[in-house]
């Protein structure tokens, strides 16, 4: 492989507080490669602020395919007994130098409960899965910061796919708090956090959960977020809109249905069917998939 200039260059990126060295193809690095002073000469990136792991399933994604995915619940949920009663516990994931604890309620079969950090069957596949989510998490800030749309992209399905194989109540509000702290409004990652924090809200009916642990006291963006949603003003239609039927309810005595319009409940968000990709600087609800199940814009 050359290290001469040109596509073939081979450079050293330097990230985190220990200066951990990657050596990359400057062709492979995208948008990232713009960081590099050119007019000096230099053959290396700095990135200090950035996490070591993160960055290295970035680098395994450039070279070897897809990133991480969280495995299915029930990888780690062995039988009925692993699985405590419904009350709010923390499990320890990994320090992404933003949050060492995060609390997870995991929901199915009609109830739900949450799984804490004892020492039982599953528990470090379960720490592992967090983390991933918290990784790639960190990731998506990553790309947004560096307009790598690609990259961005990729980390957002693998996310997605670990919400839908978690099976959360709600969003973990860590990484709502991390989101709304570390990005600015219009965010993309902030509209598909506030699609999803709202529509598993309205579909377990309880948005008050929210108020009552003081989040929208704490994050003023987050409430005005939820509230524009409410009001039907909020980024999207789909995959949230109203359905409505314009049967009433029977009426036993009268032997017919009111004619008054019912409100269906809303949608919930399809975490399989919407991408949340962008492109070309803009958001994209549901992109068109090819034959091998990338995107068919890319």
């Amino acid at each position: 492989m050359s290290t001469e200039s040109g596509p073939g260059q081979i450079i050293t990126v330097y990230v985190g507080r220990t200066a951990r060295a990657f050596h990359v193809h400057l062709s492979k690095l995208g948008p990232v490669s713009n960081l590099l002073d050119s007019s000096k000469s230099s053959s290396a990136i700095s990135l200090p602020n950035e996490n070591e792991e993160s960055f290295n399933a970035i680098v395994n994604w450039i070279y070897n395919g897809p990133l991480p995915r969280a495995a299915n619940i029930s990888e780690y949920v062995i039988n009925a007994k692993t699985l405590e009663s419904p009350s709010e516990g923390n499990t320890l994931v990994a320090d992404f130098s933003w949050g060492k604890y995060l609390s997870t309620t995991i929901s199915g079969r009609g109830r739900t409960s949450t799984v804490t950090a004892t020492a039982k069957s599953g528990d470090s596949l379960l720490k592992e899965a967090l983390s991933t989510q918290c990784m790639l998490l960190d990731i998506m800030m990553m790309a947004e910061r560096w307009r790598w749309e690609k990259l961005y992209n990729a980390a957002i399905d693998a996310f997605r796919d670990g919400e839908r194989n978690l099976r959360r109540e709600r969003p973990s509000l860590l990484h709502i708090k991390v989101v709304y702290l570390r990005t600015s409004a219009g965010s993309p990652l902030r509209e598909f956090l506030g699609d999803y924090a709202y529509s598993l809200a309205k579909a377990n009916k309880n948005m008050s959960f929210y108020l009552k642990e003081g989040w929208f006291e704490r994050l003023p963006d987050f409430l005005e977020d939820i509230m524009r949603r409410m009001d039907g003003k909020g980024p999207f239609t789909y995959p949230l809109q109203r359905r409505s039927s314009k049967d009433g309810e029977f009426d036993k005595e009268k032997g017919k249905r009111n004619n008054k319009e019912i409100l269906a409940e809303e949608a919930p968000l399809d975490l399989a069917a919407t991408t949340y990709h962008v492109h070309g600087g803009h958001l994209v609800l549901d992109c068109q998939r090819s034959g091998w199940g990338s995107c068919a814009v890319e």
